[in-house]
């Protein structure tokens, strides 16, 4: 688990302007994010967690949010500058736009930068460790495959450690700790709207893992 947090600290110049947890998140999603269907996804799994949480408005994509939480950090509102979520979260929505600055950040820019904000809100809102809230958009940005929008949000009503899941993937968990999150992922794909036999989903994961290594 110290290698979220250890990637997570290295916060890029681009995202200093957020602050606090969101801007170690999105330095770290820019990294891990490797090509445009990773991209897709990920907005995808960040719009509908941001959602949820009720972070992302309905009529905004995650790189739309991502474009307003960059202009606004631009000009001094950062999520460590309020007193609280729920008033930096008001004030990006609040934020007037300005066109002129639409091309100065990538599309991919915006998106990790809505990834920051919503992880801090898992934390916030959700009771989310930080290594918790950066695993998930993580394991989104490295196996967007599996973990899409809807197996995320189906994880979400049954676990806030994403932190455990990601050490399943990378083989860093006992036997004991291993079988409890393979449980819990074959367990939560019974929830799909296209759900497979338990046999299948192990098998997938268990590839899964042997190619992250």
């Amino acid at each position: 688990m110290g290698f979220w947090s250890s990637v997570g600290s290295i916060v890029s110049s681009t995202f200093s302007a957020i602050g606090g947890l969101a801007a170690s998140v999105a330095s770290t999603v820019i990294k891990v994010a490797t090509s445009a269907e990773v991209w897709q996804s990920l907005g995808s799994v960040v719009k509908a967690v941001g959602s949820v949480l009720g972070v992302i408005p309905a009529n905004q994509t995650a790189e739309k949010y991502g474009e307003r939480v960059l202009s606004a950090g631009a000009e001094g509102i950062t999520s460590d500058s309020f007193d609280s979520y729920h008033e930096y979260i008001a004030a990006i929505r609040d934020f007037e736009l300005k066109p002129e600055l639409a091309d100065r950040w990538s599309k991919e820019e915006k998106i990790a930068a809505s990834a920051g904000v919503v992880a801090e809100g898992l934390t916030e809102l959700k009771g989310f460790s930080l290594n918790s809230a950066l695993s998930l958009m993580i394991l989104a940005a490295q196996h967007p495959t599996f973990f899409n929008a809807e197996r995320v949000l189906t994880l979400l009503g049954k676990t806030n450690d994403f932190s455990l899941i990601a050490d399943y993937f990378r083989d860093d968990l006992d036997l004991h700790d291993e079988k409890k999150v393979e449980a819990l992922l074959v367990d939560s794909e019974q929830g799909q709207v296209e759900a497979r036999a338990p046999d299948d989903v192990t098998a997938t994961l268990r590839q899964l893992r042997a190619e992250a290594e």
